[in-house]
């Protein structure tokens, strides 16, 4: 069945003018842009599809273990000050509270 602001408004029951009133069309040419996809999209445009959302996740890995590196090098600097104002770390994190 065509996806179009149409057939949306027969079967939710609202004019389509209300539909575009409220900027509803763009959604619904979203999604029948979406549901066209897999028909009109040839194997290559799969395949490079598939290597930009792969691409997309490694950056989102990426800034994540960023994220948990910087935080492990701030208790490795917070260890190393707390050695050379010569408190034992292990001290340093028991009265923080995280140990």
């Amino acid at each position: 069945m065509p996806l179009n602001v149409l057939t949306v408004a027969k079967q939710t029951g609202f004019d389509r003018k209300t539909l575009k009133k409220y900027g509803l069309h763009l959604d619904v040419a979203v999604a029948a842009q979406v549901q066209g996809r897999g028909r009109e999209e040839s194997p290559r445009q799969t395949e490079r599809r598939l290597h930009v959302d792969a691409s997309r996740e490694r950056e989102r890995e990426i800034a994540a273990l960023r994220v948990r590196c910087e935080g492990v090098a701030r208790i490795c600097l917070a260890e190393g000050n707390a050695q050379r104002l010569g408190i034992d770390p292990v001290e340093l994190w028991k009265t923080s509270g995280y140990a």
